[in-house]
């Protein structure tokens, strides 16, 4: 029990230092593009630096496989260097005794990045939303989604218009059950159009069969007016392209809120097959740590480290960047529909286990 304890103690020394290395690295990085993105917009740079503070949960999520990989390559490979690992070979310790604290860790570390630190960061990633749209840098969501339907909100010179929907298409051009409401400039609504159906076609919404309610005014006597027209035009700034983005990014949704999201994306006739993928990768993420540890214990618990290990870290890096590679190949497939989304969850993560178990494995029976 004192070496596991011993070695979960260097590991952890070491994803101590290979975070806070990684951290500053993203502060200099991102801060620094931040920075000139800021100052190309006349904004002080010292916002862009806000911003990237807002900005790092989300960094240190997409980059922990690399935290992870690092460590367990300086926490072997020093501990190879002091012939610790050899010493506890000759006196009867297997290698599953050597990495069963590392790997108990590594565990840990993902379910707990997956249910605490997924939602700071989503959460984060909003603040960061806000904040742009609070400088001026991007404009805010006119697009939004929830369990009463589809709303579309337009800004005109005069007021703004509303219209909400039961569904859409999965290509987000054709809305189902419409209802559309224009406000004028005291939020007093004007007219109301309803209807079966509403298209989108080239900057123009086209209502089929619709039922109009017009509000008129005469001697300061308000009275409705209805009528029916089998076809009315509406012109638009909302793009398809703007209908489908607006529910493209998943992760600005906490993991705890995302099944419901999910649900309501399909609900509502939205292809979530991203958002699905996007699901399962983060309840895999103690998997694609666990690969990356054992990829960084694969060529550094040997006795040749000393002498070849520049070539070591060489190797470690360029199987982690790999299997990093590889699953956003296999993620883009499984987005395209390629590949079942299951598979490319935890494809990756498990071949890079396996592969790095046999080495593992081969050098153990090797001696």
């Amino acid at each position: 029990m004192k070496i596991i304890f011993y070695i979960s103690s260097q590991f952890m020394r070491a994803v101590a230092i290979s975070s806070l290395g990684i951290i500053l690295l993203i502060m200099l990085l991102d801060g620094s593009d931040q920075a000139n993105f800021m100052s190309a917009r006349g904004i002080p740079p010292l916002y862009g630096f806000y911003n990237s503070l807002y900005r790092l949960p989300d960094f240190i999520l997409k980059t922990l496989p690399l935290i992870i990989l690092i460590s367990g390559m300086i926490t072997f490979i020093k501990l190879s260097k002091s012939l610790e690992i050899i010493a506890a070979k000759t006196s009867g310790v297997t290698f599953t005794n050597i990495l069963i604290g590392p790997i108990i860790l590594t565990l840990m570390i993902g379910l707990i990045t997956t249910t605490l630190l997924n939602p700071l960061a989503s959460l984060s990633n909003s603040f960061s939303h806000q904040y742009l749209i609070s400088l001026g840098v991007t404009k805010p969501a006119e697009i939004q989604l929830n369990t009463k339907g589809i709303f579309l909100r337009e800004a005109l010179k005069s007021g703004f218009i509303v219209t909400r929907a039961d569904k859409i298409n999965r290509i987000g051009t054709i809305l189902y059950n419409v209802n559309r409401l224009e406000f004028n400039g005291d939020n007093i609504l004007e007219k109301r159009v309803q209807a079966p159906k509403s298209q989108l076609i080239d900057g123009v919404w086209v209502f089929k069969d619709a039922t109009i309610w017009q509000t008129n005014s005469i001697n300061d006597i308000k009275n409705i007016s209805k009528y029916t027209r089998s076809e009315i035009k509406y012109y638009t700034e909302v793009t398809q392209e703007q209908i489908l983005n607006s529910f493209s990014d998943p992760s600005m949704i906490s993991i705890w809120n995302l099944p419901k999201f999910i649900h309501q994306l399909q609900t509502s006739g939205f292809e979530a097959r991203k958002h699905l993928r996007y699901f399962q990768t983060e309840l895999a993420r103690p998997l694609i740590l666990l690969a990356m540890l054992l990829i960084g214990c694969a060529f550094t618990t040997t006795s040749t480290v000393r002498k070849s290990i520049s070539v070591i870290i060489v190797l470690s890096l360029m199987s982690g960047f790999g299997l990093y590679s590889f699953d956003r190949l296999i993620a883009s497939l499984a987005d395209n529909n390629q590949v079942p989304i299951f598979i490319s969850a935890v494809g990756p993560p498990l071949s890079g286990i396996f592969l790095s178990l046999s080495i593992l494995i081969f050098r153990e029976e090797a001696k």
